[in-house]
């Protein structure tokens, strides 16, 4: 199918509900989603989606986990122009590693392979303070 334009966005989700915490300053949240596209290509799947989105001093963050299936996820971390991911599909992960120079680059943004604990650190904190999946 195709998308149309202004639907041609990074992620696009459907049934997403936000929460507002003022405790942290978030939009959260958690629960089961529909991610629509990703990068305008078609992908309707639901799935386990943890959402936390700051507004801080020193620039907005978004932090964003996807679970398909238990073996089956993708982390994305935005800060300050830079994006940090990982994935479960060790092949995504190694193209990411392998890109060099402007070839990390889309646009003023700049992305880099997510550590193992940077992902494990916010699942474990999100479902500490917010809970899992309802």
């Amino acid at each position: 199918e195709r998308i149309p334009e202004e639907l041609s966005q990074s992620l696009v989700f459907s049934n997403l509900i936000l929460g507002w915490d003022s405790e942290v300053g978030a939009y959260v949240s958690k629960g089961i989603s529909s991610l629509l596209s990703v990068g305008g290509h078609p992908i309707s799947k639901k799935m386990k989606t943890y959402i936390l989105l700051q507004k801080k001093r020193s620039g907005d963050a978004v932090d964003i986990y996807l679970e398909a299936s238990r073996n089956r996820w993708f982390y994305f971390s935005y800060a300050n122009e830079y994006m940090t991911v990982l994935s479960s599909d060790e092949e995504f992960n190694q193209t990411i590693e392998e890109m060099r120079g402007s070839k990390r680059k889309k646009g003023r943004y700049e992305f880099f392979l997510a550590s193992p604990s940077k992902k494990n650190t916010f699942v474990r904190r999100f479902e500490e303070r917010w809970g899992g999946q309802e």
